[in-house]
């Protein structure tokens, strides 16, 4: 019986550790790809980066560990022509896209 409690408490304490690694990733780059130009920003701070795509300002208004968080005054749109407003978001690891107008987009990632 001891046994048993033994390895189900393990196997818990293995979950909450992996649990714990998986949230605590960092990331290290914003990566901008526009127009075949590629722009790498790093040490990112919330209300002071200006990043400048297609002539539009973009501020960092918030950012996590895993999570990064762009606002301009100009309206941007998904792949499809949608308008998503003005504030976008990009996550770790995860591609995504950003459009300014109809066939004019750039692909922000966070590595």
């Amino acid at each position: 019986m001891l046994i048993i409690v033994a390895i189900a408490l393990a196997g818990v304490a293995i979950m909450l550790f992996w649990n714990l690694k998986t949230r605590n990733k960092v990331f290290n780059d914003l990566k901008i790809s526009y127009q075949g130009q590629d722009e790498t920003y790093t040490d990112l701070k919330v209300d002071t980066t200006i990043l400048n795509i297609s002539d539009i300002s973009f501020q960092v208004v918030s950012k996590t560990n895993d999570m990064v968080v762009l606002a301009t005054a100009e309206p941007l749109y998904d792949e499809a022509g949608k308008e998503i407003g003005s504030e976008y978001k990009v996550e770790l690891d995860k591609y995504t896209t950003v459009c300014f107008k109809a066939s004019d987009c750039a692909y922000l990632t966070l590595e």
